[in-house]
């Protein structure tokens, strides 16, 4: 069974091609999930194109995981300066005889 085509394979070469369409999709959806998708290359060119795909979707992965971490990290970081300066605010303006009125409307 190694090295012949799929088709053949997995019994598929009488199915229709929409059939035939679905179970490579699965094939495909399978590797970038990391699921078992129970269909396994049997050639090189089925093994390399496995394995860069492999490749490929965890480095995707890994990036997009990477820049909403990144993201919210930003997010979190513009709040905490925000505090910051309505802190500072306060206490220039607590020092300044700002009446507590006004002091009330900053924000």
């Amino acid at each position: 069974l190694v090295g012949s085509p799929w088709l053949r394979r997995y019994a598929l070469e009488m199915e229709s091609v929409n059939d035939q369409y679905l179970f490579s999709l699965r094939f495909a959806t399978g590797i970038f999930t990391g699921s078992d998708f129970g269909l396994q290359p049997g050639f090189w060119g089925e093994r390399l194109f496995v394995v860069f795909a492999m490749f490929g979707s965890f480095i995707f992965l890994s990036t997009t995981v990477s820049k909403i971490v990144v993201m919210f990290n930003q997010m979190g970081q513009g709040n905490i300066e925000h505090e910051e300066l309505m802190v500072q605010f306060k206490d220039f303006m607590s020092k300044g005889g700002v009446p507590f009125a006004l002091q009330q409307k900053v924000r």
